[in-house]
């Protein structure tokens, strides 16, 4: 099993079987910094969500919260939405 990241470029994947050819194009999805401080009394907190690699395709992500040292409900309110979703050409 092979591990592929990408940063700027775009990953392409050929592989042949005898006169056909199989193309595989995938995307990173990942935040824009790796963690992020709020003050408890703030309203909201957007994190931004980007993509990179194969954007010539739609693709979507699901994310999700963890209750840590704060809790849900009493704390913060999750995403009432929890898929990400990316159309062609957005990043």
């Amino acid at each position: 099993m092979s591990v592929f990241r990408a940063a700027d470029a775009e990953i392409v994947l050929y592989v042949w079987c005898g006169d056909c050819r199989l193309q595989l194009e995938w995307s990173v999805i990942e935040f824009s910094q790796s963690h992020y401080v709020v003050c408890e009394d703030a309203d909201t907190l957007a994190i931004r969500v980007v993509r990179h690699g194969a954007v010539n395709h739609s693709c979507s992500v699901g994310v999700r919260t963890r209750s840590m040292s704060a809790r849900e409900s009493s704390d913060f309110a999750a995403m009432s939405d929890p898929v990400v979703q990316f159309l062609p050409g957005t990043e």
